[in-house]
């Protein structure tokens, strides 16, 4: 399991993830409501996306309620 921290001066936002060497699962992604709206989101999604294709993994999932619009555009936005 890996965590990453997006942190200027606080911590902004945060995701977290198991690896298994070829399944990425995403098990938790947040960031401050405070903050939403600014990239974040995207910028810590779009990283670990990349490190861990070049890590090898072959998929990643996630899980998200229906009713969280905000998430499932960010998600359909990076692909």
């Amino acid at each position: 399991s890996y965590c990453f921290v997006f942190e200027e001066v606080d911590i902004k936002g945060y995701i977290s993830v198991f690896f298994d060497q070829e399944n990425l699962e995403i098990l938790n992604f947040c960031v401050q409501k405070q903050y939403q709206g600014q990239g974040i989101g995207k910028t810590l999604l779009a990283y670990i996306l990349d490190y861990f294709k070049t890590e090898g993994a072959k998929s990643a999932v996630l899980e998200v309620r229906e009713s969280n619009l905000r998430a499932i555009n960010l998600y359909e936005d990076r692909y």
